[in-house]
């Protein structure tokens, strides 16, 4: 099973870096528990940052080649959105970008496409947590935020977020101004 795991790692990688345009992280271990999930029986994945680097999978991720490879995709773009270019990076985001990401590796997968609409200017809020912050908010609102993560990603444009970062342009109000500038191109049949 490691060779398999590698394998798929070797494959997923270099596209995950390509999206992101970041070199390769130098050294990435992977784990797979033997466990379905991880702690708490809902989680496919997780980084541990290091080093080494390490991504640990639940079992759950190896019932076919697309669960494996959208769970190493979502980790392996956490991993690589560190350093100081990513630092003001708001971890919904980071999760956005994660999400969709991990999306382009579902292949013939059906995914839920219903997202969380949320209101922006109800929900700046979302925009100045931290990955410990967002982690301890109660399991309904977590659940709310990881569900508008990837739509707050997809109304932006991910090549669109992605040179928000590199222009470090990620205040609330930009990230809001952006939200409002696509909801204006969409509303014009832009």
């Amino acid at each position: 099973m490691a060779s398999v795991v590698a394998a798929a790692c070797d494959r997923v990688a270099p596209l995950v870096i390509e999206r992101l345009s970041v070199p390769l992280a130098a050294e990435i271990r992977v784990e797979v528990r033997a466990t379905r999930f991880l702690d708490d029986d809902n989680t496919f994945g997780q980084v541990i940052v290091g080093p080494p680097a390490r991504i640990v999978l639940g079992a759950a991720c190896l019932e076919d080649r697309n669960r494996m490879e959208m769970g190493l995709a979502h980790e392996l773009a956490h991993l690589h959105m560190r350093g100081p270019r990513w630092d003001r990076l708001p971890y919904v985001l980071e999760e956005g970008i994660a999400q969709v990401i991990e999306l382009e590796f579902r292949g013939n997968m059906q995914i839920d496409p219903s997202l969380e609409r949320i209101d922006p200017s109800q929900s700046t809020w979302m925009f100045a947590l931290t990955l410990q912050e967002a982690r301890e908010l109660p399991e309904d609102e977590y659940a709310f935020l990881y569900r508008a993560a990837r739509g707050v990603v997809e109304r932006i444009g991910l090549s669109r977020l992605l040179a928000m970062v590199e222009a470090d342009r990620l205040s609330v109000e930009d990230i809001l101004d952006a939200l409002d500038r696509q909801e204006a191109v969409q509303a014009t049949g832009g």
